[in-house]
């Protein structure tokens, strides 16, 4: 008989010489003891009772007492079977499906020996210890003395793709570490859905109001659940035999976060009682912030204040990667910054201070519970586009811990999410799902899956779009060994390049997200110029949302705004009247019966579809007044408390813009030879859009895509410009990027045409390209 102490709880491991068996019971309350599990010798296991009935057993509670007992078990199970083989192997029970799950780590090395459930860890040094709510020597020390303890720190996640918080208790052992845990995620939502069948057991009316509402839950009978989780990874039937044999199933699906007004992966835990379903779950993008503030809360824990140098790098940090930041809680000072170090000791008044809610409310929040979620706009640098944030913070000991994502960059991880958990749960057989396009429902936002040479197995794409790629994708932004090395070491990367948007026919800058599993990639992107469009409209949502109707005056501008901007307009869902316009005040109070309504989609269908998806594109011919002539225009709309909020782009346009974009990345990656390369354009095919490079100091061309000869004259896009040089330079200089009409020869007709081109200025060169003005 041994008594030990974990999680305030104390337990008894009772033996004897006959039954080859251990049995734990939680002796907290001397009075009224209660058997936990029994380990035993697995050659004599009596046979697994998987009957619906048994899963009312103690065993299945999910609370954390619960939890936390079995996790204790799982460990000594796995020591007890090391002593009889010798072997580190785990020891799940079959019985308990999501149970605790064994690791084990070298204490020498802190290398990942054994891994129960993501074998692809084995053999990985994880920092499992140096990220821990103490200093790792505490730990050592703890776990000598007491032979083994309980620790908070982060771990992979092998169902969400995040590393998370986990509470692992930790045995050491003949040279080994041996561990199992439980995320605290998944823990707070299953106890939810505990606590929520007690409330139903004891009656209580309110329990429908009770469950939803708190994040992610459904409260169903199993009848009707089809309906509820129809974008599941798992089949309907899947999931109700899971919880017809054992209670209880984890899923993931996607759901419309409220909060970022965008649909999400959602894991949630189910547990049947009574024929109902309870469930709770939490978004992923939310998840992995919330983790990254966790995982900069216990380095403070375990170094103090020496956790801040450990957060902020030396130099600036690549822009991909989601990052923690640090403030002082009393004056709003940068005291540690994972991304850029040059922003320490400065106060965020351009963003967390200009957020959903005046800064103080927030501060208040933070004070009564301890965290809080603010949006706010910011430049996202890696597209240079200002983009809707969603941030977390948690005040503890004077600090705000906090760590945000850009909304368009969660909506494809989000797909990437979503086809990663389903082929874990189903492995091929998910290709299917895929090849329908699950997920969000954008005609330009799908996903592709790829072996790592090239070929695509699966993908969501349109007919006529999917091809073999021949090698891993390859961003224009980086070369393919970089790219490939940033995706070995990190597992996943964002890359930008040139791609064929099919809902426009036209090639555009891509931003993608690439996620490197088992061997696949698993990846989707999103087109800039639609996350502009889709910016602008999350920023008119998120300002209607602070300042209610007053915003249509905020939105519409007393006299015509300048029709270069993209700009936001806002009808009235019912009655199709302009509410709001961001461009020209007269149209507020119109119908768009010339626009909208006549486009590729009868205004009837979008309505329905604002109703089914929240959001939708449409196309349709509009006058672009810059040019005088009418061009495809795409337009994202979306449907909020009644009003339709949009915005929208030229297809020309973005066209221009994509070729400029290029051209500047692959003069990052080879400033001696995209010159040459720009000019040995003209060899092929004549085109009417080719980019060109002018010398911001001399105004000569350095490289022409359609004329070489041209070369070391002066650029006519400058001189001969509709406004000064010095105009057109001074916009340059503040926003990077600017428009310039002139007249110059059409390649493809000889004559000279007016032309509209866009300029972006870059290590002091200009790239431009641009078209010819016609109408379609």
């Amino acid at each position: 008989m041994s008594i030990f102490t974990g999680s305030d709880q104390t337990y008894m491991l009772v033996a004897s010489y006959t039954d080859d068996a251990i049995q734990v019971i939680d002796i907290t309350d001397p009075l009224e003891p209660v058997a936990i599990t029994t380990i035993y010798d697995s050659q004599h296991a009596p046979a697994t009772d998987t009957s619906p009935a048994h899963t009312s057993h103690i065993l299945y509670m999910f609370d954390v007492d619960s939890i936390e007992a079995r996790v204790i078990s799982t460990v000594t199970e796995a020591i007890l079977h090391y002593n009889i083989d010798g072997n580190v192997s785990g020891s799940k029970d079959a019985q308990v499906v999501y149970g605790p799950a064994v690791f084990v780590l070298s204490a020498d090395t802190g290398n990942v020996v054994m891994h129960e459930v993501d074998t692809s860890l084995e053999g990985i040094f994880q920092n499992t210890l140096s990220e821990a709510d103490r200093p790792l020597d505490i730990i050592l020390n703890d776990i000598s003395i007491n032979g083994g303890t309980w620790v908070n720190h982060m771990f992979p996640h092998p169902d969400t793709n995040i590393i998370q918080q986990k509470r692992s208790w930790l045995y050491e052992h003949d040279g080994y570490i041996f561990g199992s845990g439980h995320y605290l995620h998944d823990t707070q939502v299953q106890s939810m859905a505990e606590g929520a069948v007690e409330r139903y057991k004891s009656g209580e009316a309110v329990v429908f109001d009770v469950i939803s509402a708190e994040g992610p839950s459904i409260f169903v009978h199993m009848d009707d659940l089809d309906g509820m989780l129809h974008n599941s990874v798992k089949t309907h039937a899947q999931i109700v035999a899971e919880l017809e044999m054992y209670g209880h199933t984890w899923v993931s699906y996607i759901s419309q976060n409220p909060d970022a007004n965008t649909l999400q992966p959602t894991r949630m835990w189910l547990k049947v009682y009574d024929e109902y379903v309870f469930g709770y779950g939490y978004h992923l993008p939310d998840s992995r912030i919330q983790s990254l503030v966790e995982g900069a809360h216990l380095l403070y824990e375990s170094n103090s204040e020496a956790a801040f140098d450990i957060i902020t790098p030396e130099e600036a940090a690549h822009t991909d990667d989601l990052y923690p930041l640090v403030l002082n809680f009393t004056t709003s000072e940068t005291v540690a910054h994972g991304a850029y170090p040059h922003l320490l000791g400065t106060v965020p008044t351009t963003s967390l201070h200009q957020a959903d809610r005046p800064w103080p409310q927030i501060q208040e929040e933070m004070l009564a519970d301890g965290d809080a979620w603010a949006s706010y706009v910011f430049k996202n640098p890696d597209t240079n586009t200002i983009q809707l944030k969603r941030t977390y913070l948690q005040l503890h000991d004077g600090y705000i811990f906090a760590s945000g994502y850009y909304l368009p960059d969660a909506r494809v991880q989000a797909e990437v999410d979503l086809a990663v958990a389903g082929y874990r749960s189903l492995g091929k057989d998910s290709f299917e799902s895929v090849n329908r396009g699950i997920g969000l429902g954008d005609d330009a936002h799908y996903v592709s899956i790829l072996t790592q040479t090239g070929t695509i197995v699966a993908s969501g794409a349109p007919l006529g779009y999917v091809e073999d790629v021949g090698g891993l994708p390859v961003g224009a932004d980086r070369s393919q060994l970089l790219l490939h090395t940033d995706l070995v070491e990190a597992g996943s990367v964002w890359f930008e390049s040139l791609f064929t948007n099919p809902a426009t026919g036209t090639e555009q800058t891509k931003r993608s997200w690439v996620y490197l599993y088992d061997d696949l990639l698993f990846t989707s992107g999103y087109y800039i110029p639609d996350s502009e469009v889709q910016s602008v409209v999350d920023r008119a949502v998120f300002l209607y949302e602070n300042e209610g109707d007053t915003a249509f005056d905020m939105i519409t501008p007393k006299v015509p705004a300048s029709t270069d901007a993209l700009y936001p307009l806002v009808l009235n869902f019912t009655t199709s009247e302009t509410v709001a316009h961001g461009a020209y005040p007269h149209l507020v109070g119109a119908i768009p019966a010339g626009s909208i309504h006549v486009g590729e989609k009868p205004w009837s269908q979008i309505q329905e579809e604002l109703l089914t998806d929240g959001g939708t594109w449409t196309s349709y011919i509009f006058l672009n007044p810059d040019t005088g002539t009418s061009q495809p225009k795409r337009t994202w709309l979306y449907l909020h408390d009644g009003y339709v909020f949009a915005s929208g782009y030229y297809i020309r346009d973005s066209q221009v813009q994509a070729i400029v974009h290029n051209t500047v990345l692959l003069y990052q990656n080879d400033p001696t030879g995209t010159f040459t390369a720009i000019d040995a354009i003209s060899e092929g095919e004549s085109a009417d859009t080719y980019p060109f490079v002018l010398n911001a100091s001399t105004y000569v061309i350095e490289a022409h895509g359609a004329d070489p000869s041209r070369n070391g004259d002066v650029g006519v896009a400058l001189t001969e410009a509709d406004r000064p040089v010095e105009d057109i330079l001074a916009e340059l200089e503040n926003n990077g990027g600017t428009w310039s009409h002139y007249t110059f020869v059409n390649p493809l007709t000889g004559e000279e045409e007016n032309k509209r081109s866009w300029l972006y200025l870059y290590d002091g060169y200009i790239f431009g390209s641009g078209y010819y003005d016609y109408a379609e």
